[in-house]
């Protein structure tokens, strides 16, 4: 789900934010679907997604991945 992006030669048993900051090149090269503020998922976890401007199913993945981190 949130690795579709994934450069060649990365293994799948990594995940994109299981990266460190030192690996930063290499962060730079694989775009991340979904980046949002620390506002904007807290707008998420209230219910008012329309002010983010996201579907109940796209902040449903979002707030799931936030519960894991």
């Amino acid at each position: 789900m949130f690795d579709k992006n994934r450069p060649d030669g990365i293994s799948p048993d990594r995940l994109r934010f299981e990266f460190s900051v030192f690996e930063e090149d290499l962060l730079n090269t694989w775009k991340c679907e979904y980046r949002y503020t620390s506002q904007e998922v807290e707008t998420m976890k209230n219910g008012r997604f329309r002010d983010v401007h996201v579907s109940l199913g796209h902040a449903a993945k979002v707030l799931k991945m936030v519960k894991q981190v």
